[in-house]
């Protein structure tokens, strides 16, 4: 085996930088006076009364028939005197309760209505109101 000797090489590279020129197109801004028509909103309010109907809730009594039976006691008391010949005793007091049977009794219905009309209530003028921070 031989050996050999192989001389080294370098490379240098010299970069140069040419100037290449671009051509731009720059947008040119004119200002022109266009006339426009505006159209005007106007804005018309009216007020119209709107007629308010209240109603009021009337309280109603309805009346419900319940036969009831109510024992009912009478107690009567009766002295008899019996005149006897002789001596005069004194006598006795004796008393007696009756039952009595229930009595029933019903009484007439009584029902009545009421329609109330009074004359129209007066109109009420309101101010609008518009809350810009709802939207």
């Amino acid at each position: 085996q031989r050996q050999v000797e192989i001389p080294q090489i370098e490379y240098v590279d010299h970069h140069v930088h040419i100037p290449v020129q671009k051509h731009r197109h720059v947008p040119v801004v004119q200002k022109i006076q266009k006339a426009v028509e505006v159209s005007v909103i106007e804005t018309l309010e009216k007020v119209i009364d709107v007629p308010v109907i209240k109603q009021v809730m009337v309280p109603q009594t309805q009346t419900i028939e319940k036969i009831v039976e109510v024992p009912f006691v009478q107690t009567v008391e009766k002295i008899v005197e019996v005149p006897m010949v002789g001596d005069t005793l004194q006598g006795q007091t004796t008393a007696v309760q009756v039952q009595l049977e229930p009595l029933r009794q019903v009484d007439p219905e009584n029902v009545t209505q009421q329609v109330l009309m009074g004359p129209p209530l007066p109109a009420d003028d309101m101010e609008a109101f518009h809350d810009n921070a709802a939207y």
